[in-house]
């Protein structure tokens, strides 16, 4: 784990700075059980005692019954699929049977006590003198179990093509932001919140709470209006007074307007969906709340959805989002099939296996959902993975002759825009925008048709050498072969790691603040002027005077967007004139870009000078943890809690439940190779 990527927000603005975080692992624990029969009066030689667990009774077991003899009484009951019983005392007036739940299904595991069935004939038969006792000695704790999934092509003959994997409804943030079939243009200044949409109304397009990236950062929206559209956060770095292109997340398919127990809309601008979408995919869109609801889409007509259940927030302009998806070959390797499942962002990470080829070519993959759970149950619809042999998005070539025409198949996204593949012949349609072409290029990158547009869906007509484009209103057959199918099952239910039994803990060391110094000195008292500041490679800048007060240069550069809080003290050099101011970066954390000056030609004073240099480096502080002492084959799961000055944040398993967090989740301490690679050197 460390500090934020780069494509988060930088420098100081992510909150105040973590002043501890706190690591555990922890694996599984067998339930474990004490059994006594304890006589006050008698020699503990005759009698008998039936015991109940989970509603099932054991039989009559004899007082002075071998460990073997109580183990196989409780093996027999359905719900015990293993257990070890060892005799740990054994006198005249006590007998103590140490009970251990360690079957696959009852181990690790927390088990409810066993209980005496004072109901049972033999129980009540018992001296008096005789007591029976249950206590824990230790409770169970679930070990994680990762879901694991076969996934297997299969047809009446041979089986050949691909097939279409999806989960999740988190994209990747390459689609342009677009309105009337063109890029929308954004300009913002550095530490701003609000973005110039170039006259452009952007208001069907962008609603808030939508994220989008502008200038390589990500952003959120809070109000979009005829002409701007305001932003949850400042923009850092600006755009330094160019328009640019914004991208969205590239399962977007549009915009509607959607009220309370509405079961259709209609997309806000026209778009025909019949090309996006099919009958029976759920479709997210968010509610009045911010929230998410997940649509079952039942027929589409043009750019007309009818969907169920019914809408349940108030109205509401919402952005569209399918089903994250991926197109994979069904002769996939077992690291091209783990490749392109971890493709899909809200998977995490996986582990795949491959067998095959079967008599009809095909192949079974077992995929293991190392850091996430549920996902093939479809508990939730909006984390449910699932595979096709069928795509909608695609489009029909003709025109060209055999080598080239047919159905290209949308596999990604190139230059903000759809790129299409046919799939079996490895000939490729994108936007070029070095030329401002829309091009269908050869398997060996020649051009073989074009035509001059910036347009954001590909252009239908204009096209070179006579061909014809046309976009699909149907599913197109990935996967070939009579009755092909790429069926999923479950293997292996995913169990959630407990963390009662924990086996390392620590407190990871914080790091040290960032100091910087500005030194201005001159050799003679007479220095007067000003000189101007920033913060590493931003334009933003802030006038210095050279009798700067610390409370006033303090204001001055938390003004700086990025720097964060600071603290400024001074001191006076001991053989010059000036002063040298010392910042403290508060809450950034981690070594802090330098601040940069912009020359003296606005100082005044004999042989002046001015220099900025770094005092302190600031560290992030400790980013691993060594954990001894773990068992062989054992499997362990770790989690990770930070605080800082509002408090503590949540532990990393709750990103890590869908998808997010720390990947994997869980590591095996022992493990084959990977597979060799050969390198030409």
């Amino acid at each position: 784990y460390g500090p934020p990527s780069l494509s988060e927000t930088p420098y100081g603005v992510n909150g105040s700075p973590l002043s501890n975080c706190h690591i555990e692992v922890a694996t599984g624990a067998d339930d474990v059980q004490e059994l006594q029969v304890v006589s006050s009066t008698i020699n503990l030689e005759s009698g008998a005692f039936d015991l109940l667990f989970k509603g099932e009774n054991t039989g009559c077991v004899d007082v002075g019954a071998s460990a073997e003899t109580l183990e196989q009484a409780l093996e027999s009951l359905n719900g015990v699929d293993g257990v070890v019983v060892a005799m740990v005392e054994h006198s005249s007036s006590l007998l103590s049977y140490k009970i251990t739940f360690n079957g696959p299904s009852v181990g690790n595991k927390d088990q409810p006590l066993l209980q005496i069935d004072y109901s049972a004939t033999c129980t009540q038969s018992l001296d008096s003198g005789i007591d029976i006792k249950v206590r824990s000695l230790q409770d169970g704790a679930e070990m994680f179990l990762p879901e694991i999934v076969s996934l297997s092509t299969k047809a009446d003959t041979e089986v050949s093509g691909y097939m279409e994997l999806s989960v999740g409804y988190q994209g990747n943030y390459d689609m342009l932001v677009s309105i009337g079939n063109q890029p929308a243009q954004f300009m913002v200044g550095p530490g701003s919140r609000w973005v110039d949409t170039m006259g452009v109304d952007l208001t069907s397009v962008l609603h808030p709470s939508e994220t989008i990236v502008i200038g390589d950062e990500f952003v959120t929206v809070r109000a979009v209006s005829a002409d701007e559209i305001e932003l949850e956060e400042y923009h850092i770095r600006g755009t330094n007074g160019i328009a640019m292109a914004g991208y969205r997340m590239d399962n977007y398919i549009g915009s509607a307007t959607i009220s309370f127990g509405d079961n259709t809309f209609t997309e806000a601008n026209g778009q025909n969906l019949e090309s996006l979408l099919r009958s029976g995919e759920v479709i997210e869109v968010t509610n009045d709340d911010g929230g998410k609801e997940y649509l079952t889409v039942t027929s589409i007509t043009g750019s007309s959805v009818v969907f169920s259940p019914s809408f349940t927030g108030s109205t509401t302009k919402t952005p569209i989002y399918t089903k994250k998806k991926v197109i994979v070959p069904a002769y996939s390797s077992s690291a091209a099939m783990k490749a392109s499942i971890e493709s899909l962002i809200d998977v995490g990470s996986v582990e795949v296996t491959r067998e095959g080829p079967n008599s009809f070519e095909g192949f079974t993959w077992k995929i293991t959902f190392s850091s996430n759970m549920g996902m093939s149950s479809c508990s939730l619809p909006s984390w449910c993975f699932e595979s096709s042999t069928e795509a909608v998005t695609y489009i029909s070539v003709s025109g060209l002759g055999q080598e080239y025409d047919g159905e290209y198949i949308q596999t990604s996204f190139h230059s903000g825009r759809p790129r299409y593949d046919l799939l079996r012949k490895s000939s490729y349609v994108l936007y070029d925008s070095a030329s401002s072409e829309w091009r269908l290029l050869s398997s060996s990158d020649s051009v073989i048709s074009f035509v001059a547009s910036s347009d954001v869906l590909i252009p239908l007509s204009g096209w070179s050498s006579g061909a014809i484009i046309a976009r699909s209103t149907s599913t197109t057959t990935l996967l070939s072969g009579p009755n092909a199918a790429a069926e999923l099952s479950v293997l292996q239910a995913n169990a959630q790691q407990s963390f009662k039994n924990i086996v390392f803990s620590a407190d990871m060391a914080v790091g040290q603040q960032e100091v910087q110094e500005v030194e201005m000195v001159s050799d003679e008292d007479n220095l007067s002027g000003s000189f101007e500041l920033s913060l590493g490679l931003t334009s933003q800048k802030v006038i210095v005077y050279f009798d700067e007060p610390t409370e006033d240069l303090m204001i001055k550069l938390q003004s700086l967007s990025g720097i964060g809080r600071v603290s400024v003290t001074s001191v006076k050099p001991s053989d010059k004139y000036g002063q040298t101011w010392l910042i403290t970066y508060l809450s950034n954390s981690g070594d802090v870009p330098l601040l940069q000056h912009h020359g003296t030609s606005n100082l005044q004073g004999t042989n002046v000078s001015l220099d900025v240099r770094e005092r302190a480096k600031g560290t992030d502080g400790q980013r691993h943890a060594v954990v001894n002492n773990l068992e062989e084959g054992q499997m362990y799961a770790g989690r990770i809690l930070c605080e800082n000055a509002v408090g503590k944040g949540p532990h990393t398993t709750i990103s890590q439940t869908f998808g997010g967090g720390i990947h994997p989740m869980t590591r095996s301490i022992s493990s084959p190779p990977g597979p060799p690679s050969l390198t030409a050197g």
